[in-house]
């Protein structure tokens, strides 16, 4: 079943785990002096959801970007395919068919949770490989510095061989 799913099927089940975790850590106090009364409810509901196990779906902060036309309807093939996987389930409101709300399954956070370890080894590797690039750069840089130098050395003794060769000829 894994290796079914898609980059962006693996990408919604990571952020559904993460935002649910995130929220659900979250403080219902209200902070007067920076937040207003519904950005404070907003937030108290999402948190009271997330301790419920629900998320909101946030495409736009998961993808980096709003969606185009296309990738809205990847992302609503996306939720149906992981619902009918039985990894998430809809959590629909009253008087609305559209999906806004996910939870998800045990199936789905054990996927969830080992794609996270995954990524996170992965990550872990990638920050290691570019360390190595950096130290090898920095060799290498080092490298063509002492080049660098002995080859003005060397001009500069042709120069004044050829200087030499001048005087000696005049």
């Amino acid at each position: 079943m894994k290796n079914d799913l898609s980059e962006l099927e693996r990408l919604l089940l990571i952020s559904i785990l993460r935002d649910r975790d995130v929220l659900a850590a979250g403080s219902c106090v209200r902070n007067m002096a920076s937040e207003n009364r519904l950005e404070f409810t907003r937030r108290r509901l999402a948190i009271e959801d997330a301790r419920a196990g629900i998320v909101r779906l946030d495409f736009r902060r998961w993808r980096g970007a709003a969606s185009t036309a296309t990738q809205h309807q990847q992302n609503s093939r996306a939720v149906k395919r992981l619902v009918t996987a039985g990894l998430i389930e809809a959590v629909l409101c009253d008087g609305d068919i559209r999906t806004k709300f996910v939870k998800l399954t045990e199936a789905g956070e054990q996927l969830a949770k080992e794609f996270t370890i995954a990524v996170s080894n992965d990550q872990e590797k990638l920050e290691a490989a570019i360390a190595d690039l950096k130290s090898e750069i920095d060799e290498l840089a080092a490298s063509t510095d002492r080049d660098l130098q002995r080859l003005a050395g060397m001009i500069d003794e042709l120069k004044s061989l050829d200087q030499r060769r001048t005087e000696q000829r005049a």
